[in-house]
């Protein structure tokens, strides 16, 4: 099974169940839900500048730098490189 299919499938179920699913279904759901919100797709109200798309698309391509993002956010860690 693609990846894109096993989402769609997730999204799909999550949403026939009146936004209730396990805990990963949800995260998916929700990860899902903030992709589009914040404009990562052009299916968006609005969509984010080329630029901070592209640096976005690239921190989500990137673990070590989505890590670092994520201990500076929640424990305040910075290891500017």
């Amino acid at each position: 099974m693609n990846s894109e299919k096993m989402i769609r499938d997730i999204v799909m179920k999550v949403k026939r169940q009146d936004g209730g699913g396990s805990g990963g279904e949800m995260a998916i759901f929700n990860l899902m839900n903030a992709l589009i919100d914040c404009g990562l797709t052009s299916s968006a109200c609005g969509t984010l500048g080329g630029s901070w798309l592209s640096a976005t698309r690239n921190i989500l391509n990137d673990q070590e730098a989505l890590d670092r993002i994520a201990r500076e956010y929640w424990w305040s860690e910075t290891n500017e490189e």
